[in-house]
């Protein structure tokens, strides 16, 4: 059956997902496989291999006598897989099949993330399967900010089909890029320049990704700092301290700089419904936004992302 209801979507298992669209007058169906066969061939010692721990992930195609994998694994699997071939003499072909069976297999959930976009993802996972592109950031105050932005920049994120996800409550940040490769969405993700963008980078490469995949999709603002921080080195200190005194705190407008700081990272989602606002009503405030948010933004405007 076809749908266009995201309620609907949302509580279909996602490999029963075919994603329609028209492309340059042709239609074209996207969905995950089921399992991806590499060019590996069977040998005895995967007979082992595949009554322990790798069973949960490989398996025998009965049609090519190759190796197959139902889900993504990391490169600890993947070294684990090519120790089946330590007497292989051609090893170097052996060891490329592998990698370039790590790759492919990216865009496979596995049960964990079923799982995991079940429990979080209900609320986001039927709007972003109609979405054109998806923008990932960290956590709400972002994708308030991102949609304000795209308002005052005179770009409305609904109206133009992308959709703001933000992993961190919602999933993790391997499985979106994952998702959105396997149904052919382009995607970007925004991330603070802090010690958590490392961690969420090595998150979508241990997925499998390619460091050449991540150029200009993995943004981070400047390093180290939190949204938060960029704020106020972006000028905005003083309204921002205004917006938490007219939220309950007077002694925000006289509090030391680092209590300050402390006090907004603490009521994130307080400052920003606030800022949003303003910022989607004020062209010329949304422009003095983090540049990260800013330019991606416009970016996407301009058809230049």
């Amino acid at each position: 059956m076809t749908t266009h209801s995201p309620y609907f979507v949302q509580h279909v298992p996602l490999p029963d997902l075919r994603l329609v669209r028209l492309r340059g007058g042709c239609t074209e169906v996207a969905s995950l496989p089921r399992h991806i066969v590499s060019d590996l061939p069977w040998n005895a010692a995967l007979d082992g291999f595949v009554r322990g721990a790798g069973g949960r992930i490989f398996f025998q195609d009965a049609l090519t006598n190759r190796v197959a994998a139902r889900c993504w694994f990391d490169m600890d699997m993947a070294c684990r897989l090519l120790r089946c071939y330590r007497r292989d003499p051609d090893l170097p072909q052996r060891t490329e099949a592998v990698r370039r069976l790590c790759h492919a297999c990216r865009i496979l959930p596995s049960t964990e993330d079923e799982e995991e976009l079940g429990f979080h993802g209900r609320r986001v996972r039927g709007e972003i399967f109609f979405a054109r592109r998806w923008i990932l950031v960290e956590g709400v105050t972002e994708y308030l900010l991102v949609h304000a932005l795209g308002r005052a920049l005179g770009w409305p994120l609904d109206t133009h089909g992308a959709a703001v996800i933000d992993f961190q409550q919602s999933g993790s940040a391997g499985i979106y890029p994952a998702l959105a490769q396997a149904f052919g969405i382009p995607w970007h993700m925004i991330v603070d320049g802090d010690g958590e963008a490392a961690k969420f980078r090595q998150q979508i490469l241990d997925r499998g990704f390619d460091e050449d995949e991540l150029t200009g999709r993995f943004i981070t603002i400047p390093p180290p700092n939190q949204l938060e921080d960029q704020l106020i080195a972006d000028g905005h200190e003083q309204m921002l301290r205004q917006i938490l005194a007219d939220l309950g705190g007077a002694s925000a407008l006289t509090c030391p700089p680092d209590e300050f700081r402390a006090r907004l990272k603490n009521r994130k989602t307080d400052y920003m419904g606030v800022l949003s606002l303003r910022v989607a009503a004020d062209p010329a405030l949304a422009q003095r936004m983090p540049a990260a948010f800013v330019t991606l933004v416009t970016n996407l405007r301009d058809g230049t992302a």
